[in-house]
C-alpha cells in the first residue's frame, strides 16, 4: 500500500527507495544489528509501541522538520523527534450481533464487565497492540483504574489470552459450537 507513495516520492525528488518489508520484531532486530552501519533512513511501522521499542533500542535518531512539525500535532510525536505518528490505526470490537447489542459493548472498558464473563477473546498480554492499549488505559485513567479494567478484562476471558485477530474470531465460532453442542469442557 505505501509503494505508491514511495514511487511519487522518487518521482518527486529523484531519490531511489529501496523498500525492505517484513514483520516489525525481526525490521528491529535487524535494525539493532546493523546499528550504525544500517542503510535504513526510515522506519515505517504500526503502533506506537513498537516506535517506543525502537527509541528503547537505540536505533531511531531525531529529525527536525518545520513541515513535519506542522503537519502533526505534538500528541502524535516523539517529545525528542524520534518518530512521528501519521496515522491512525482502528480498535474494534468483534462481536456477534444476534447476541449482542451495539450499544451494550461499544468500547474497551466494556469489555471488563461481569455481563461479559467468560465470553471474551483476546490476543495475549505480550502483544503488542494490547500492550499499547493499557499504556493508553494508563495514560487517560490512571494505573489505578487501568489495572481494576484489566482484572474486569481477564475474569471475563473464554479462553487464555493467544493469537491474532483472526484467531480470536475462529476462537468465538468453536466456542459457540461447543456451547450449542452442550458439551462446554473445553
Amino acid at each position: 500500500m505505501i509503494k505508491p507513495l514511495l514511487d511519487a516520492f522518487s518521482k518527486d525528488n529523484g531519490v531511489k527507495v529501496n523498500l525492505i518489508t517484513g514483520d516489525d520484531d525481526p525490521l528491529l532486530e535487524r535494525l539493532k544489528r546493523e546499528g550504525a552501519n544500517s542503510p535504513a533512513d526510515v522506519l515505517i511501522t504500526a503502533d506506537a509501541g513498537r516506535f517506543h521499542r525502537a527509541v528503547e533500542a537505540g536505533t531511531l535518531q531525531p529529525i527536525q522538520s518545520a513541515k513535519l512539525n506542522q503537519a502533526i500535532p505534538a500528541n502524535l510525536r516523539d517529545p525528542a523527534n524520534q518518530w512521528f505518528g501519521l496515522t491512525y490505526r482502528a480498535r474494534v470490537l468483534f462481536y456477534n450481533p444476534a447476541k449482542v447489542q451495539a450499544n451494550e459493548l461499544s468500547t474497551y472498558e466494556d469489555l471488563a464487565d461481569p455481563k461479559w464473563q467468560g465470553r471474551v477473546c483476546v490476543r495475549s498480554s505480550s502483544s503488542i497492540y494490547n500492550q499499547s492499549l493499557l499504556a493508553s488505559m494508563i495514560a487517560a485513567k490512571g494505573a489505578a483504574q487501568a489495572e481494576q479494567w484489566a482484572q474486569g478484562l481477564v475474569a471475563n476471558l473464554a479462553k487464555p489470552p493467544s493469537g491474532g485477530d483472526r484467531d480470536q474470531i475462529k476462537a468465538i465460532k468453536l466456542l459457540e459450537y461447543i456451547r450449542a453442542s452442550g458439551d462446554d469442557h473445553g
